[in-house]
């Protein structure tokens, strides 16, 4: 799999115990809130340039939840070209992962990543030409997936955030494409005003620190994730009209 804007999360042992101390964790029983069905796509840009676009699908079933994804990004390999990305998670009533599917695309190159979730562990398995490989981690029991270069998947970040706690909350997450996981702690940073689109839009701000990377996160009041930006990637991602 072709890894071309790593997310960097601070490797889980050390951020959860800074986690346990300093923030609350949010809770497991959590359902999150936002629209039953939500779709668009995004532009994501670094400099300013367009290097590729995402459209994505949310909705929210009674037994659970199934995110969908279809993206293209520019290779930041020597190859050059575009890579293509498809995913689709499962994942129950809480946003606990159930499975997750990412194919990939370069040219001639293709990649299939599998993975299935239970509280406490990941189970995946690589088909990258050649013979399936697989691994595992360890988890604690509750956690989310937000994979590298899957932008879609910061919504959940949104959805499960509760807003009228008014401390920093901490979320365990597992990042596939890494075979990582790790620990973002979340900041209210109240409303805000930023471009989207060209316009001006008062909007949620949340802001994210995964202990090497700081994220920011824009939500409209229906918690629909409108912008995020990595400052020290340069890469901005926005939704489109």
């Amino acid at each position: 799999m072709a890894f071309l804007i790593p997310w960097g999360f601070e490797r889980k042992s050390a951020c959860r115990a800074l986690a346990l101390v300093l923030f609350v964790l949010l809770p497991t029983c959590a359902r999150g809130a936002g629209p039953s069905r939500e779709e668009g796509e995004f532009e994501i840009r670094i400099d300013g340039e367009e290097i590729g676009r995402e459209k994505y699908s949310i909705e929210v079933r009674p037994d659970g939840i199934v995110s969908v994804s279809t993206g293209t990004l520019r290779n930041s390999g020597s190859e050059g070209g575009r890579v293509r990305v498809e995913t689709r998670l499962e994942m129950d009533p809480h946003y606990m992962p159930r499975s997750y599917r990412v194919e990939t695309s370069a040219g001639d190159r293709k990649g299939r990543l599998e993975g299935t979730f239970s509280p406490g562990q990941a189970d995946f398995q690589y088909l990258i030409e050649g013979a399936p490989r697989r691994s595992g981690l360890m988890l604690d029991e509750y956690y989310a997936v937000l994979d590298a270069n899957v932008f879609h998947h910061f919504a959940f970040v949104g959805r499960l955030f509760d807003f009228d706690d008014g401390e920093a909350q901490a979320l365990d997450v597992v990042i596939p494409q890494e075979l990582d996981n790790g620990t973002v702690v979340i900041r209210d940073a109240g409303l805000d005003t930023t471009e989207i689109g060209r316009k001006e839009k008062r909007l949620r701000h949340l802001k994210l620190d995964s202990g090497q990377l700081l994220i920011d996160l824009w939500l409209d009041e229906e918690r629909v994730l409108q912008k995020i930006a990595l400052p020290q990637r340069r890469i901005e991602v926005v939704r489109r009209p």
